[in-house]
Formats: C-alpha cells, structure tokens, sequence
C-alpha cells in the first residue's frame, strides 16, 4: 500500500481546545517533514460547530485519505473512535501516536524515491 495522504483523528470535545490544536498542529508538522500530506480537521472545522455536522464534514474528508494517524487520547472521543472504525472497515492503513518513532514505517510512502 502507498500512502500519501494521512487524516489525523484525536479527541477535541471536552478538553481545552489550544491544548488539542497544539496536538493536532504538532503531529501534522512531524508527518509533514516525513513527506506526507496531511488532513488536519482542526483547519477546516470550526471550534464551535455543532458536534454531527462537524464528524460529517471529518467523514467526507477522511476517506479521501489513504491512512489515518490515531493521536494519543483518541479513546476519549466518540468522533475519533468512529473515525477508527470506519478507517479499519474501508481498509485504510492506520498507525498510532503512541510510542511511534517512525510512523507508517511499514507502509511504502508514495512521496519518496524508489528504494526506501
């Protein structure tokens, strides 16, 4: 599987919103110098929008993505974990924030040269 396209899923309600946009901004900035492109929800979804229409807009563009990165915490949130269900059902490749040193390391990255 190439991946070049990543969604981030993690919990925003109910914590302190700059602590969760710090998460999300820190994580798609270490993807982005893997080579990634990377879907920050955070960017298009507005800090008080109501909670389904905000998973609806998450949901049209998470399955555009070949992969979804599961920030720490994202057991706390009911959007996160429907986001994992449905990235699992769909097939995509899915990786963890916790402990990672090298995320989708064991997938082929579609931005690097051949022979990585």
């Amino acid at each position: 599987m190439v991946i070049k396209k990543i969604y981030l899923a993690g919990q925003v309600t109910g914590r302190n919103y700059d602590e969760a946009y710090k998460q999300f901004e820190t994580a798609e900035i270490a993807l982005r110098k893997y080579g990634f492109d990377v879907v920050n929800p955070l960017r298009f979804v507005h800090r008080n929008e109501d909670w389904q229409i905000a998973m609806k807009t998450c949901i049209g563009r998470l399955v555009e993505c070949d992969a979804c990165y599961m920030l720490r915490g994202y057991e706390f949130s009911q959007g996160a974990k429907m986001e994992l269900f449905i990235a699992i059902q769909l097939g995509m490749a899915i990786d963890f924030e916790y402990n990672q040193w090298l995320p989708f390391n064991n997938y082929k990255r579609g931005c690097q040269t051949e022979g990585y």
